[in-house]
C-alpha cells in the first residue's frame, strides 16, 4: 500500500449555530486548492494545549483538480479530468459543502461529486 503523505486539519465549518468541524485532508490537496490550515492544538481553560480532533471516516467528495490525465485503451489515447478527494463530515449538507468549496483560494472548483456520485455545482448563481 502506498503512502499518500501527511494530513493537515482544515476548518470545514466554524462554530456557530452548529458546532465547529474540522477535517483531516492530504497536505498536497489543501495546498492545491489553497485551503487555510487550522492549528493543531487549542488551549483549555487552564492554559494547557490540547490536541484538536477532526472528522474521520465519514466519506469524501470528489473535486476536479483542473489537471488532465491520459490513458491508453485499445490503442487510443483517452483524456480525462483528474479528481481529488476532499473529506467531509458525516452531517454535512450539500449547501455546507458548497460553502466550504467556495473558500478555496487557488484552483477554484466549479463542480463536485457527492458521496453517492451525483454532480453538484459549487456556485448557484
Amino acid at each position: 500500500m502506498t503512502k499518500l503523505g501527511p494530513r493537515v486539519p482544515v476548518t470545514f465549518r466554524a462554530a456557530g449555530k452548529k458546532p465547529g468541524r474540522r477535517v483531516f485532508m492530504l497536505k498536497q490537496t489543501a495546498e492545491h486548492f489553497g485551503f487555510k490550515v487550522a492549528p493543531y492544538t487549542k488551549k483549555n481553560s487552564k492554559g494547557y494545549n490540547i490536541p484538536v480532533k477532526g472528522s474521520k471516516g465519514s466519506g469524501s467528495v470528489k473535486v476536479p483538480s483542473g489537471e488532465i490525465g491520459t490513458t491508453k485503451y485499445n490503442k487510443k489515447t483517452i483524456k480525462y479530468a483528474k479528481l481529488k478527494r476532499i473529506p467531509v463530515p458525516s452531517d454535512a449538507t450539500i449547501i455546507e459543502i458548497q460553502a466550504f468549496l467556495k473558500k478555496a483560494t487557488k484552483n477554484k472548483p466549479e463542480t463536485f461529486y457527492s458521496v453517492d456520485g451525483t454532480s453538484h455545482p459549487v456556485n448557484l448563481t
